[in-house]
């Protein structure tokens, strides 16, 4: 009787598991964490061996072996899918800075142009005694238009409203909840792996 279905285990072990084939740099470059294709080996062994592994892998095996090729295509197949997502994380959570003593400055121009225009009619009359009914004496019409331009610069030195330790604080909520490792073993997991035992 042939073989059909196959744990992880039975096809790969910790010491040359599939992450061994992949071409990632898995090790964050300003972290102090050391992430090694051997750790995650062995990580995934101990973690997921006992699963069975999909059709994807299980169709490429022959006389119950996993050849070393199918197992560069299988994990070539996985980094396509992830290179970007893993990539994207590692660089979130490992080299992303915050300087929590940074002062921000705003500058903020203003520029501003009014123009008015005024007409003014002023007509003069001369009233005799006890009378209602006034005499020209003299009437003047004036023109007058007033315009301005400006500039007005404001300079605000300040913090830009979030505390230094409410950002830390999200960033290490952050990294707890979604710790890198777990991100590339789930992945990797939900390609290789039947959901069941």
């Amino acid at each position: 009787m042939i073989q059909t279905e196959y744990k992880y285990k039975e096809l790969f072990t910790p010491a040359k598991g599939l992450f061994s084939y992949m071409d990632f740099e898995f090790n964050p470059d300003k972290a102090d964490v050391e992430v090694t294709p051997e750790q995650l080996n062995t990580l995934f062994y101990y973690k997921y061996g006992n699963k069975r592994v999909t059709a994807l892998v299980s169709d490429m095996v022959q006389d119950g072996i996993l050849s070393d090729e199918s197992k560069g295509t299988i994990a070539n197949m996985i980094l396509s899918i992830f290179y970007n997502k893993w990539e994207s994380i590692k660089n979130a959570l490992f080299e992303s800075k915050y300087d929590t003593t940074a002062i921000t400055e705003y500058t903020e121009t203003i520029n501003t142009s009014d123009s008015k225009e005024r007409t003014n009619d002023d007509t003069n009359k001369t009233y005799g005694f006890n009378s209602t009914e006034g005499v020209n004496d003299s009437s003047s019409t004036t023109n007058e238009t007033n315009s301005s331009t400006g500039e007005k610069i404001r300079t605000f030195k300040g913090r830009s409203g979030i505390f230094p330790q409410t950002v830390i604080e999200a960033e290490l909520r952050l990294r707890q909840k979604n710790l890198y490792l777990d991100y590339i073993m789930q992945d990797v997991n939900s390609i290789i792996n039947l959901r069941i035992y």
